[in-house]
């Protein structure tokens, strides 16, 4: 068996969405980002927690491997998953724990060797409950339980697992993302896990179809994030093309358009519309960019809009810094030139950084005595789809407090 499970539960909200690209991705080299890769040496000291029974402190100045990288786990690492093993810890007393489970989703998804990993399985026998529960180390996005298929996904494949010796009537999924103190729990019917499995398993069928890359290719925000295949496939680009082109004239060259803006849409839904699309449209020109740049540095020849291939220059030189082992001598020279200015003033560190030191589970009392010794403004008014799980916003505005695009 592989490594990894051609319908990956981590990617089940691409696939199901668009089960063209599956073939789309194929042959495409597999990409990580340290932040991903740091995700997972979390992953690693959370599930040795949990496995031996001791707090996230203990591992403090361990190194963990992922991906080529070398992790150490320091003291914000521990606290950020200290947060999740205690939630974990919490839902298991009186149940059975199960901590990095392999998750075998072959009959849930009528393919064999597909598979995942759940994060932390609880099996309540006596209150016929199962959860699943699924560490999010990431801060760029918040992350919502709710219909999550990665979620779904794990749980089909424990019901599947524990289903002739444990009676399940309903299933809880759980995601903890500590560092944005976020916990979100959702708890559905054996049923409704049963009609999303048959949704996946034709996602499944359509994916294996000879030509799903020409017929289930289906834009959208959410599956294209980070698909691989996003800087070429032509359904997106189809797609960009009709939401941005349509609204210019065209000039000379189907590749010029008019420096003029286009016509504001007169129709409420189609702007709400085309403002829901912005973010796929922005997303796709750094994908193009980002592989155009790739291709040039390979070697590759890229032609440009000026019929000539695209080269590579130096860009803007970074800020200067001086030389770690001269600062004495430095020193010596400032102050002879500059006097009393060769120095900065000592300063107290701002409010947003003592909080970022001090506002952790642990030194929370600490910093609550400086509740009444710093203000802090309210977030600026912000337009965002009606799906989004905060309240609104009931205080008043006007256009130049205003917030534009979604956050």
């Amino acid at each position: 068996m592989s490594d990894h499970a051609k319908f990956s539960p981590s990617s089940a909200h691409r696939w199901m969405r668009c089960p063209g690209s599956i073939a789309m991705e194929s042959g495409l080299p597999d990409t990580s980002s340290r932040h991903s890769s740091e995700g997972t040496a979390a992953h690693t000291i959370a599930a040795r927690a949990l496995s031996y029974g001791k707090r996230a402190e203990f591992f403090i100045g361990e190194t963990v491997e992922a991906d080529g990288l070398v992790f150490t786990v320091d003291q914000d690492m521990a606290d950020a998953l200290q947060m999740y093993i205690d939630e974990v810890l919490a839902r298991a007393k009186g149940a059975q724990l199960m901590v990095e489970q392999r998750t075998d989703l072959s009959e849930a998804l009528g393919v064999a060797e597909q598979f995942g990993t759940s994060d932390a399985v609880i099996i309540d026998a006596a209150k016929k409950h199962l959860t699943v529960i699924d560490l999010k180390y990431g801060m760029g996005v918040k992350v919502f339980v709710e219909k999550n298929e990665q979620l779904m996904l794990y749980a089909l494949g424990e019901l599947n697992t524990w289903a002739p010796a444990v009676d399940v009537e309903f299933v809880s999924m759980v995601i903890c993302q500590p560092r944005l103190d976020h916990i979100d729990e959702w708890t559905c019917s054996v049923a409704d896990l049963l009609e999303f499995q048959a949704q996946a398993r034709q996602a499944v069928v359509d994916a294996c179809r000879p030509s799903a890359k020409d017929t289930f290719l289906s834009p959208g925000e959410k599956q294209c994030r980070w698909c691989k295949a996003k800087p070429t496939c032509p359904a997106l680009a189809i797609f960009v093309s009709k939401e941005v082109f349509d609204d210019f004239t065209a000039v000379d060259s189907p590749t010029l358009i008019t420096e003029a803006r286009p016509a504001v849409p007169d129709a409420d839904d189609q702007l709400g519309r085309r403002m829901g699309n912005l973010e796929i449209i922005e997303d796709w020109c750094r994908a193009v960019r980002a592989e155009g740049e790739r291709r040039v540095l390979a070697g590759h020849t890229v032609n440009g809009p000026d019929g000539l291939p695209y080269k590579i220059v130096e860009g803007k030189r970074g800020a200067r810094k001086w030389i770690a082992d001269k600062i004495t001598e430095v020193e010596g020279l400032l102050v002879g030139q500059l006097g009393v200015k060769a120095y900065e003033p000592k300063a107290v560190i701002s409010a947003s950084a003592a909080a970022k030191i001090l506002d952790k589970k642990k030194t929370a009392a600490t910093w609550a005595v400086f509740a009444s010794y710093y203000a802090q403004s309210a977030g600026r008014p912000s337009v965002v789809p009606g799906s989004d799980p905060r309240p609104p916003y009931n205080g008043g505005m006007d256009e130049s407090e205003f917030t534009a695009g979604a956050e």
